[in-house]
């Protein structure tokens, strides 16, 4: 039996987070910033893949690697 567990992203435990139970259900998705504390949420696969861009794009590698 394994233990289920949330992944949702907390302010204790920063990220991204997206689920798609099923191929005909929309995407559900949410972030927070482990550097800046920034949180953004969406639903929908078209809005879902804009907050993957987004936070890829300003949260990701932009302060860790770039100097942010």
């Amino acid at each position: 039996m394994s233990a289920k567990t949330d992944l949702t992203p907390t302010p204790e435990s920063p990220g991204l987070h997206v689920v798609k139970p099923h191929p005909r259900m929309h995407a559900v998705g949410s972030y927070i910033c482990g550097s800046c504390k920034d949180t953004a949420c969406a639903q929908g696969d078209e809005h879902v893949w804009a907050l993957i861009q987004d936070f890829t794009y300003f949260h990701g590698r932009a302060h860790t690697e770039e100097g942010w």
